[in-house]
């Protein structure tokens, strides 16, 4: 299980394990996990979980995100990244992604072709279809969030197989997030090409590039 592990000045303040899906990181109580300093936002940044895999993104902060050091908007994250968030130093522990990381280089030590030249997902992109003109927003990060949080968010990720799609918990309302009139749950669900996306009242479609 991933766990976050806040310090300051050098000592531990908190542990947090990730039990869902979208956590939150801010000044104000009613975050996930509560900095209480003048430097932090009250909605300072979130940390979005699907499967064994965990991004971290800046909520438009006012003193912004550091991951390892440097500034970010949106970072995906590894074992033993730190994220600085005013004093504050969060340390995300991932210890299945690093036993898997372990499994990976044996197998490759033993075998240099098993696993090896995986071909990324092809270019894809979403086309919102809602609205006088045509949007068009490109996949190419590992994580794309679609919606408005007070309606709903979805969250689409490009892996090796595929992309996928899942409702984020406590983004929204689930019951306003469909693909080709059914609805998204909890579990991801892999897009097909001319698959229609609806977010909170908007109608989008996902094409292959």
């Amino acid at each position: 299980m991933a766990k976050l592990i806040v310090t300051r000045d050098g000592g531990i303040v908190g542990e947090y394990p990730i039990l869902k899906e979208c956590l939150t990181i801010g000044r104000r109580p009613g975050n996930d996990v509560v900095l209480d300093h003048p430097a932090v936002s009250s909605y300072h940044a979130q940390v979005i979980t699907l499967l064994n895999e965990s991004f971290v993104e800046d909520l438009e902060s006012t003193n912004g995100t550091f991951v390892n050091g440097r500034l970010i908007r949106k970072h995906a994250l590894r074992d033993g990244d730190v994220i600085t968030l005013g004093e504050h130093r969060i340390t995300y522990v991932n210890e299945l992604a690093r036993s898997a990381g372990d499994m990976q280089k044996t197998t490759v030590l033993g075998k240099v072709t098993a696993g090896a030249g995986q071909p990324e997902a092809p270019a894809a992109v979403i086309r919102i279809l809602d609205g006088a003109s045509s949007r068009v927003v490109r996949l190419t990060k590992p994580l794309t969030t679609v919606g408005k949080p007070d309606e709903a968010v979805a969250a689409i990720t490009r892996r090796a197989k595929g992309y996928f799609i899942v409702g984020l918990e406590g983004m929204g309302d689930p019951r306003r997030m469909s693909i080709n009139g059914e609805a998204i749950g909890d579990q991801a669900i892999a897009l097909k090409d001319n698959d229609v996306i609806e977010i909170g009242g908007v109608k989008m479609q996902f094409n292959l590039d």
